[in-house]
């Protein structure tokens, strides 16, 4: 051990050498994560684009709507809250998902029983208060 330590001093500059070395590998584990790309790559990857989401978003309750009884048909209209969504290179993506303002949806039903299953359904597919949806009659 002694003899490798004074091989070690007699390498010119070798505390140069060391701290090069200790400099790349810091930078390589900054730079790396498990899919090799950085964060912000990472970060744009996983956000959706938040026409998609509220697409999605009302096709899943329109599907789930014209399975309750006295639906004839329907047609979803979701309002979020954009103060939470981030704007990126002039698109609006999402890290984080934003709340719903309101729902309206425009519906052919039979009766009132219909209009409360609506509003019922709602509530359990999204955290919105029972005030912010409107069903109105087609």
């Amino acid at each position: 051990m002694k003899n490798f330590l004074l091989k070690l001093k007699s390498i010119k500059h070798i505390e140069y050498i060391i701290a090069l070395i200790f400099i790349v590998a810091i930078l390589l584990i900054y730079f790396s994560n498990s899919s090799g790309k950085t964060k912000t790559e990472s970060t744009r990857t996983n956000s959706t684009n938040i026409y998609d989401y509220i697409d999605n978003l009302e096709s899943d309750i329109e599907s789930v709507l014209l399975k309750v009884n006295g639906v004839n048909s329907c047609n979803v209209l979701i309002t979020l809250n954009l103060q939470e969504a981030s704007v990126n290179n002039s698109n609006i993506t999402l890290d984080k998902f934003p709340s719903v303002k309101g729902i309206i949806v425009v519906a052919d039903v039979s009766d009132t029983y219909a209009k409360m299953s609506i509003i019922e359904a709602i509530e359990a597919i999204i955290d919105v208060n029972r005030d912010n949806i409107q069903i109105l009659k087609s």
